[in-house]
């Protein structure tokens, strides 16, 4: 998959110090016209302003999160289910970000692996994994971490992809953005900008640092 946004629905524009997050899909290509404008394969050049970000962040680390986010809100998942934010980010911020498409609990690591993860997982979990995963690059790892038919949350973006086999022996669902309005379906695009400012902020991966 390619990760230029020209070919997208949503287009982040750099402007000095802040970040402009544009609604550019044309509503009338295929993809738009079955509900998955976020793939929009005729964007306009010119969009509706969604939210701006007073952030050093680079376009595409913000690309990847709000393509998670957007494949997030169409999980469905049981109201008490843990939730594995599969990135080097605060934990209270990757809460707080997910917390409109998510209810149960929220871990961030940067493998699933650590000896927290794996304590606080025991902890929450029955079958001491994560039903959900939301990684923005890892979806290998995010497939292997996954509760066994569980839900890992991708981007619109090149990943590391998990093979074949590793799918289905896990029997896992890998998720990716829809529509461009799912990601407000349950918000607004003023209270997302804040929580997302802030896991920018503290997002430590090679996606953060323009990698």
């Amino acid at each position: 998959m390619s990760n230029e946004s020209r070919s997208r629905g949503i287009r982040i524009v750099r402007d000095g110090d802040s970040t402009h997050v544009l609604d550019v899909h044309c509503g009338h290509c295929a993809a738009c016209q079955v509900a998955l404008d976020y793939w929009c394969l005729d964007a306009r050049h010119d969009g509706e302003l969604l939210f701006s970000l007073d952030t050093p962040a680079s376009p595409e680390e913000l690309r990847h999160w709000l393509g998670g986010l957007a494949a997030l809100s169409t999980a469905r998942s049981a109201p008490d289910a843990v939730l594995m934010v599969l990135e080097d980010v605060d934990q209270r911020a990757a809460a707080d970000l997910v917390r409109p498409w998510h209810a149960g609990p929220v871990l961030s690591s940067v493998d699933g692996r650590d000896d927290e993860a794996r304590a606080r997982l025991a902890e929450l979990s029955p079958t001491g994994r994560a039903q959900v995963v939301l990684t923005l690059q890892a979806a290998r790892t995010a497939v292997r971490s996954v509760e066994r038919g569980g839900q890992v949350c991708l981007p619109d973006v090149p990943v590391d992809g998990p093979s074949v086999a590793e799918l289905v022996q896990r029997d896992v669902r890998l998720l990716a953005p829809r529509r461009i309005e799912d990601l407000v379906a349950r918000t607004s695009w003023a209270e997302l900008a804040g929580p997302l400012e802030r896991v920018l902020d503290t997002n430590a991966s090679p996606v953060g640092a323009g990698q």
